[in-house]
Formats: structure tokens, C-alpha cells, sequence
């Protein structure tokens, strides 16, 4: 998922340590990636809030979204097409973007502004506690109490924030969109 154009909504995650990168648990809780590294990374903006359904819908001119509700993260585009969206979020902001996008060719511009999708570390530092990895998941021990998933969403999607958000105030990085 990517994050929402409401530039006020969004959280300065201050530069640090991504230490042991790769601990995470997936959905069936047995699936672990062994950690390589630890990741220096650049101060950075993410918004607290999934890009909505009515956010994508006017700027893009569609909803591709399969369970449609304004009020629903945007869902069922392709990357290529939320890299569009970026883009063209950053051209309506007046940034020149990130991405040059051919097909299913795509070069990121490392020197470009605006709106883009944060890099897997930035995502993984962003959704982790602050506490060196106290909690099993991004907000807490209890699942069901920070995301939808498959035991608990009945296969819908659900309305952004309605389970408690991480340290930080983002809502739904460990997640809501499930079928």
C-alpha cells in the first residue's frame, strides 16, 4: 500500500537504525526472513493514513477498487499504477516526481521531488516500535487489535483507522487490505 496525499496528515520519521531488518513475522505467523544487515536511513515524511478510494478516484479519474467505499484504502491497481499516482500527485503539487515511467519500464530519479512510495526499509522502519522490537507486530502483541487480516476482516476491506495506530500515529502499516 502506499500512503495519502493530505500533506498535513503527514509524520516526520526522524533518521536512524533499521536494526535487524528482515525479523518479520507474515501472515501465518511462521514465516521469518533471517536478518542480513542493519539499515542507516534519512529522515523522511510518511502520511498516517492510506491513500483513500475518493483520494485516487480524483486524481487518477477511476477507482479500480473492487470493494468500493470512499472511505476504504484505494486497492486493485497495479505498481505501475501507483506509481502513476505519485507522479502525477507530485505534478499537481508542483514537484517534478520521481519516477520515468515506459511501459512496464521504470526509472527512479534518486535527484527527483515529491510524492513516492517509501522503500521497503523505510515502510519496515516506519511500522516497527521504538521500543528494539518489543512488541510481536508494528503497534503491539494482539493482532486483531492493530489489523484486519484473515481472522478478523471476514474478507472485506474496512474504513482506514479504525484499529489503534503505532508509536508514531500511523494507522494500518501492519494491515486492512485483505481477501
Amino acid at each position: 500500500l502506499f500512503r495519502s496525499p493530505e500533506l498535513e496528515k503527514y509524520v516526520l520519521i526522524e533518521d536512524g537504525t533499521l536494526y535487524n531488518y528482515g525479523y518479520v513475522y507474515g501472515w501465518d505467523e511462521d514465516y521469518m526472513e533471517q536478518s542480513v544487515e542493519n539499515i542507516k536511513l534519512d529522515s523522511y515524511y510518511i502520511s498516517k493514513y492510506d491513500v483513500i478510494q475518493c483520494d485516487y478516484e480524483k486524481l487518477m479519474g477511476e477507482n479500480p477498487s473492487s470493494q468500493k467505499n470512499d472511505s476504504f484504502p484505494a486497492m486493485g491497481m497495479s505498481f505501475i499504477d501507483a506509481l502513476k499516482y505519485c507522479n502525477k500527485l507530485s505534478q499537481t503539487n508542483g514537484y517534478d516526481g520521481f519516477y520515468s515511467i515506459k511501459g512496464d519500464s521504470v526509472l527512479f530519479n534518486i535527484k527527483g521531488n515529491g510524492f513516492r512510495l517509501p522503500t521497503r526499509y523505510e515502510y519496515a522502519f516506519a511500522a516497527r516500535d521504538r521500543k528494539k522490537n518489543a512488541y510481536k507486530y508494528a503497534a503491539g502483541d494482539k493482532l486483531s487489535e492493530i489489523a484486519w487480516h484473515a481472522g478478523n476482516s471476514k474478507g472485506k476491506v474496512h474504513k482506514i483507522a479504525q484499529k489503534k495506530c503505532n508509536e508514531l500515529g500511523l494507522y494500518d502499516m501492519v494491515g486492512n487490505v485483505y481477501k
